[in-house]
């Protein structure tokens, strides 16, 4: 078409099969606003959604946190007072033992760490010393219990 002259009568009919398809744009034109529009909508009613849920989720949360943690915030520190170092190899043994079994007796630590009697007494009287655990009942059927921080 370069160098062509654009003859009047090409021009006419440029003009009139753009102004028969102008509804047409208006058509798509209509259609594209509608599915923005739709677009938009959705996302905003997600974000409020995501915010409202958040919102409920965080208040939720706080609400059961506050009641479930005095019960069990004691027993937390019992067992994160024997698990930040502060106790060796030998007695964090003997100490998550007795924390997984509580009212264990010296026989059956001893039979579980495989270790003597003697020895164990020594652990025993350090870990009651250090008032990590403490002897319950009667010298024949008691056994030894993780100290409640909540009850000191």
């Amino acid at each position: 078409m370069v160098g062509k002259k654009l003859g009047r009568s090409w021009v006419k009919s440029w003009v009139k099969s753009w102004v028969k398809s102008e509804p047409i744009n208006t058509q798509v034109r209509a259609q594209v606003s509608n599915q923005v529009r739709a677009q938009v909508s959705n996302q905003v009613s997600n974000q409020v959604s995501n915010q409202v849920s958040n919102q409920v989720t965080g208040q939720v949360t706080g609400q059961v946190t506050g009641q479930v943690n005095p019960e069990v915030n004691p027993e937390v520190e019992a067992h994160d007072k024997a698990h930040d170092g502060a106790l060796n190899g030998a007695l964090k043994e003997l100490y998550e033992i007795i924390e997984k079994n509580p009212g264990i007796q010296r026989h059956g630590l001893s039979e579980k760490l495989e270790k003597s009697i003697f020895t164990l007494n020594k652990q025993i009287k350090k870990l009651i010393d250090e008032k990590y655990i403490e002897r319950r009942g009667s010298r024949k059927t008691g056994g030894y219990w993780i100290i409640d921080k909540g009850k000191k």
